[in-house]
């Protein structure tokens, strides 16, 4: 029987970016899923994040009725890539593994009076030969629609479709960046709106769980977060086997119309992480989260009209104009061990005052 914190390291390391084809990489790790899940899984409320946590310890032992739906999900999503792979697209949008399972995978919600209510967006200010480019708001939202060209295929964006990337912490963002000069990059802060709230499927690999019912629920999602975080063994090229599965999976979240959908986005870790500073993670795991939100409308040029009126941002800032005009107060170069000391933190703080926020003009 194993700890579910070992089946969490584990899921970390069938993920990870290794020389084997993708279709190996991925059912190599689910044939491990499904053995893991036969044997049964000990979770004994560990705690490491400000969660609030099951007072007691479970063994989990599914039957066979479970076990056969998951080595169905297994094939199916198996399947469904071997489709792509093929060149049968189609095929991986009219499948019915999504509808068959969504009710039963595990979701989440944000809302506007959430304790973690605040997200960031960065992006780089050097820019061909102008290395002094200044942002605004709208420059920090999703592209606009009139330079839907520039739209790559990324994990969890379709080629020319604009989507609203989150981080739940300026720390994923700079990851995100590959780690680029964080004077060179520009940061606005994003708040949801009152009233609003962001229905998301829940793709993050999860430490806590408040009752038993959301753990197994969990176990029924594993195989498709699985599915949706390995790590990249190449971004030299334009076809990225890793991102093929986040992407359907976004795909299959816009089918719906555009006001009538049952998720607005989903929500999951970053792949960028690396062990030098995982330090600053060990107590919030929240940090590494980031959420995608394709847009909902779609016009010639400007941007989403429900984006636009679900969240109000900061102008962008950097962190050496920011130390300039009022100094970030003392950080310490990692590794330290407390996220209160960094400059993220530092900034994030910086920007909690409600008077810099305002919605972008559509």
């Amino acid at each position: 029987m194993l700890n579910y914190k070992d089946l969490i390291l584990q899921i970390e390391e069938w993920t990870k970016g290794e020389s084997k084809p993708f279709a190996t990489r991925l059912r190599i790790a689910f044939e491990n899923y499904q053995q893991v899940l036969a044997e049964g899984i000990l979770y004994d409320g560990i705690g490491e994040s400000h969660d609030l946590l099951l007072d007691h310890t479970l063994y989990i032992r599914v039957d066979d009725t479970f076990l056969s739906e998951i080595r169905e999900l297994c094939d199916n999503i198996l399947t469904t890539y071997n489709d792509y792979n093929n060149g049968t697209i189609a095929k991986c949008i009219e499948n019915n593994w999504w509808d068959k399972y969504k009710d039963s995978w595990s979701k989440c919600h944000e809302d506007a009076d959430g304790k973690d209510n605040v997200y960031y967006r960065m992006r780089s200010r050097v820019e061909g030969n102008d290395t002094h480019k200044i942002f605004t708001r709208e420059d920090l939202f999703h592209i606009p629609f009139n330079r839907r060209d520039l739209i790559k295929p990324y994990r969890y964006s379709m080629i020319g479709m604009p989507c609203l990337y989150l981080g739940c912490s300026i720390y994923v963002c700079w990851e995100e960046m590959r780690r680029a000069s964080i004077n060179n990059l520009m940061i606005s802060a994003f708040k949801l709106c009152k009233g609003y709230t962001l229905n998301l499927l829940d793709l993050r690999l999860k430490r806590e769980f408040e009752a038993e019912i959301s753990l197994k629920e969990y176990l029924r999602t594993l195989p498709l977060i699985i599915a949706c975080s390995f790590k990249t063994m190449s971004k030299a090229g334009v076809y990225i086997p890793e991102y093929v599965f986040p992407q359907l999976v976004m795909h299959l979240i816009v089918k719906d119309s555009a006001y009538d959908r049952k998720l607005d986005g989903v929500i999951y870790n970053t792949t960028q992480q690396e062990d030098d500073f995982k330090v600053v993670t060990k107590d919030n795991f929240r940090r590494i989260e980031n959420i995608a939100i394709p847009v909902y409308d779609v016009k010639d040029e400007g941007y989403c009209s429900k984006l636009s009126c679900m969240f109000e941002l900061t102008e962008p800032t950097t962190t050496e104009y920011e130390d300039n005009k009022d100094p970030l107060r003392g950080y310490l170069p990692f590794p330290d061990g407390d996220y209160g000391n960094t400059i993220f933190w530092a900034l994030e703080k910086r920007l909690e005052n409600p008077d810099l926020y305002q919605r972008i003009k559509v």
